[in-house]
């Protein structure tokens, strides 16, 4: 099984969606195995992460409960999409479920602090657009150093996010 799950992984990062398709036909748990080596990592993570929208879609068509597992630093694939600035799939994803945009990570940041330090404005407009919580809140989240996402991207030089 181990080996099936890293031909699926690879298929995501080369782009190959027939081949992908094939593996989850052959073998049609494969979603379910969310483990490989001793880190938690989804197939949705990798698609996530690499903005692979169609193999993201695909994902969530067959296993819509991805979009809530954690990996080993706590990231959810929103986490991921956020951080790389992948606006399509971050609105897959929220849509997916909207509370992800406020799960948060070992450092207890969000997908809108992830986005705001890596200056991704459509992300960030994107995300505060689709959370089921206020502005208000948002903006005031800390992460466990006490910074919000203004601090972040301050600190980060990312000034066009606080336009």
């Amino acid at each position: 099984m181990e080996q099936k799950l890293q031909e699926l992984h690879e298929a995501i990062v080369e782009e190959n969606l027939e081949a992908f398709k094939q593996k989850l036909n052959d073998v049609p748990k494969i979603l379910n195995k969310i483990k490989v080596g001793c880190y938690i990592h989804t197939p949705l993570h990798v698609a996530a992460y690499h903005g692979h929208l169609e193999f993201v879609k695909e994902i969530l068509e067959k296993s819509p409960g991805l979009v809530e597992v954690l990996d080993w630093r706590r990231w959810s694939p929103l986490h991921l999409a956020s951080a790389q600035g992948h606006l399509e799939i971050v609105q897959a994803l929220v849509s997916e479920n909207p509370d992800m945009c406020t799960a948060i990570d070992g450092d207890a940041r969000t997908p809108l602090h992830l986005a705001a330090m890596k200056g991704k404005k459509e992300v960030l407009d994107k995300l505060f657009e689709e959370s089921l919580s206020s502005p208000h809140e948002l903006m005031n989240a800390k992460d466990v150093a006490g910074n919000t996402i203004l601090h972040l991207a301050v600190r980060n030089k990312e000034l066009t996010v606080c336009q």
